[in-house]
Parts: C-alpha cells; sequence; structure tokens
C-alpha cells in the first residue's frame, strides 16, 4: 500500500516485546536503507549504521523494518546524527529498512537500555546482561593500560585480556596505565562504545593510541578498533599485537588460518573453567610472540592497514566464565569462537536512499 505524508501505522515494537498499537506519522522525508548480507554464514544480532542529517531527531524517527509482513517497528539510537540499529541475517539476505522522519514526535514505547558504561575511580566499566568488562587507568607505569578485565557478578574473575603492544621488530611498547585516559562515545539501548588513548614509546619512537571498544545487545564479543598515529616513516614497519593471558593448567589453542586464537583452563583464584580469545582478519596475522615476563602472556601480532592518517586494525574479544548460561565448556568456547572469528570479517553492505514517500510492499 502506498501512504501519504499523514497516515495512521499499525506497528509493533520488535525489540521490547510490547503488544501492537497504531502510531500516527505525519511524514517529512523517508530513508530507505538497504543491508545486505554477503556471505553464506547467518549472522545474528549485527550493528547497522547510517548518517543521517543534522535536522533529523531522535524522536521524530520511527524505524521500520520491511523485510517481512507486517512491516515490524525496530528499536534504535542516534548519536551525533548516525542512527544504530540491529538486525539479524540469514546466509546471503537483504534487510529493508526504512528510517522515517516524522513532522511531530513519534509516541514509542522507550525500551529498556540494553547496554551501559560508568566512569569510576579511574576504571571504566562497561557490558551488557551477558558480559561486563572493566578497563582501568589504575597501576602505575609497568601496567598495560588498555588491558581488559572480565567481571563476574561480584568479583573480578581474570584481567589481561587483550592488552595492547606495538611491535617494531624485536622491539615492543605499550600504553602504561598511569598514562591512559578513559572515555565513555556513546551508550544507548542497543550499543555502548568506550574509548582509551595514550602516548606509547617504542624505542625512540613515538606514537598515539586510541582504542575503542564496542559492546552491543545480546552479544558477548566486543568490538576493538585501534588506530596508531605518529610520524610515517615510524609507521611503516609497526605491528599490533593483542595479548592473551597466561594462567596455569590453561590451554593454548592457536587457529590463524581461521582467524582466532584463545587460552582456556581454570583460574587460578578459585578454579573455575574461564577463557579468553581474539578474532582477526586471517590476512592480517603474522606470528604470536612471548611477552615480558612482567606481563606474562603471548600476543598475537597483526598488521594493521593505512586509516584517518595513520594506520588501523579491527579484531573482537571474547571470554566466558564458568557461571557463563549459554557457554559453560571449553568445546562450547570454541564453537564460540568460530562464530566470532566470522563476526570479525563481516560488515553488511549498507545503502541508503532519501524517498519522496514511503512505500510498503
Amino acid at each position: 500500500m502506498r501512504l501519504s505524508p499523514s497516515f495512521w501505522l499499525l506497528t509493533m515494537a520488535f525489540a521490547t516485546g510490547t503488544a501492537a498499537q497504531d502510531i500516527k506519522v505525519e511524514a517529512r522525508q523517508t530513508y530507505t536503507i538497504t543491508a545486505r548480507n554477503p556471505t553464506p554464514h547467518a549472522h545474528e544480532n549485527v550493528l547497522v549504521q547510517v548518517k543521517l542529517p543534522p535536522a533529523v531527531k531522535s524522536d521524530h524517527l520511527l524505524l521500520l523494518d520491511r523485510t517481512g509482513e507486517p512491516a515490524l517497528s525496530l528499536a534504535f539510537q542516534m548519536h551525533n546524527s548516525v542512527l544504530t540499529t540491529m538486525v539479524s541475517f540469514e546466509p546471503n539476505q537483504t534487510r529493508e529498512l526504512a528510517a522515517v522522519w516524522s513532522k511531530t514526535p513519534v509516541n514509542l514505547p522507550q525500551p529498556q537500555p540494553q547496554t551501559s558504561a560508568e566512569l569510576t575511580d579511574g576504571s571504566c566499566r562497561f557490558g551488557n546482561d551477558l558480559v561486563r568488562f572493566e578497563m582501568t587507568s589504575r597501576g602505575g607505569s609497568e601496567a598495560n593500560g588498555m588491558a581488559i578485565a572480565m567481571r563476574g557478578e561480584a568479583d573480578e574473575h581474570a584481567s589481561g585480556l587483550g592488552g595492547l603492544y606495538l611491535v617494531i621488530g624485536e622491539e615492543i611498547g605499550f600504553p602504561r596505565a598511569s598514562n591512559v585516559e578513559l572515555e565513555i562515545i556513546e551508550q544507548g539501548v542497543l550499543m555502548t562504545a568506550v574509548r582509551a588513548s595514550a602516548a606509547v614509546e617504542v624505542g625512540q619512537r613515538s606514537f598515539t593510541v586510541t582504542r575503542t571498544l564496542t559492546i552491543n545487545a545480546d552479544e558477548r564479543s566486543i568490538g576493538d578498533e585501534v588506530l596508531v598515529k605518529g610520524a610515517a616513516a615510524d609507521l611503516k614497519d609497526l605491528l599490533i599485537g593483542v595479548r592473551l593471558p597466561e594462567f596455569p593448567a590453561a590451554t593454548w589453542a592457536e587457529h590463524p588460518q581461521d582467524g582466532f586464537m584463545y587460552v582456556a583452563g581454570p583460574d587460578a583464584a578459585d578454579a573455575n573453567a574461564i577463557g579468553f580469545g581474539v578474532a582477526f582478519d586471517p590476512k592480517g596475522f603474522v606470528r604470536v610472540i612471548d611477552l615480558p615476563r612482567e606481563h606474562p602472556g603471548r600476543a598475537i601480532v597483526l598488521r594493521p592497514h593505512p586509516f584517518g592518517g595513520g594506520v588501523r586494525s579491527r579484531q573482537r574479544l571474547a571470554a566466558f566464565s564458568q557461571d557463563d548460561p549459554q557457554v559453560q565448556s571449553f568445546d562450547q568456547f570454541e564453537q564460540e569462537m568460530q562464530r566470532v572469528a566470522r563476526r570479525a570479517v563481516f560488515m553488511p553492505q549498507v545503502r541508503m536512499e532519501r524517498k519522496a514517500r514511503l512505500i510498503l510492499q
């Protein structure tokens, strides 16, 4: 059916589970968003983002999923005019969305936030209903200020997931905790992003490192983006290392051709099963190195790509503990890492068009 600029539309709050209801929308403009999964694998809970004009405000916006029938409203959040929503893809599926900019406020129920972050006493805690993490700038000059601790309901299980290192030849540098600045970039219904930045020296060379960690609803892995800036000559041979910690009786599993590695075993503190993993693009894998004694563990060394006046590396981090309701064994964690590895190299193909009027098939 074709809808005039002022219409009543039967919708359902898809992400909140609330009942179907009539929503009045006086459409000013409609943006058609096509998101395509070009891979033969299914992908769940994928963030889709588009840039809207600055005049578009979230309380005047209705986001519809037109892939099936009837059209369903989707939860979303906006930050700096970037609309973020979350969808799941079947293999090779194309999702059709429509962002309707209304002349008047759209009275949709407000869903409960499913991600969060807080800054307290030099630490940044963030997570969702499945996992909680913490990054801290405490610990002095010898601690890695961009390492991540996985947190249980009460106490910290273990630290050191994803500690960051810059590697040039045989020289290694890392962001010292006392120099790291932490901030919350965005937090909302579906996604939270936090950022750590610091100056890092490798030998006589100086760099600025910015690390952005993103976690979305219903997903236990973290999107990890590392941007390094410095003199062009110094960036030429720079590699990025991502640490996996070492603990007693742990099993180290390497699958570089499949784009993931992990360490799993009993935690020395309470003998609970825990695991930490890193997923990456296999094309960027270089080698694995042993870290200095004061940072027990190994680093997965990756080759970054030029980006934004520096070099950038993207990967995903994952963890589990014995109290996880869905991943409770090492075999299940390996299966989870296989999924995360596919997710690490997946990016939906997104296109947006402005339409004069909304058409629902």
